[in-house]
């Protein structure tokens, strides 16, 4: 019981702050832990399914950015050491 509660608020823990993409084609964001608030540094950002791929990690404050991305639906994929990894679906 204990591990199924510490993975469900682990990954409850984690979120996006703030995603949206630009119509100059460019993916930003804001990663922050859900329960302290704190942003997350060094979090690894991939869009799901790009070919090459295409990713990038968070900064000092939690921020990322990917430039050069056509306009469209994508899912990205959140990774970091001892969060459960989070997909965040339909960017636009």
């Amino acid at each position: 019981m204990n591990r199924l509660l510490k993975f469900i608020l682990t990954f409850c823990a984690f979120m996006v702050f703030v995603v949206n993409v630009a119509a100059q084609g460019i993916i930003r964001g804001k990663v922050s832990d859900k329960l302290s608030g704190e942003t997350l540094i060094g979090v690894t950002v991939i869009v799901e399914g790009s070919d090459p791929m295409i990713g990038t990690t968070t900064d000092l404050d939690g921020n990322f950015s990917l430039d050069r991305i056509e306009p469209g639906l994508y899912t990205l994929r959140f990774s970091y050491i001892s969060y459960s990894t989070s997909l965040i679906s339909e960017i636009k």
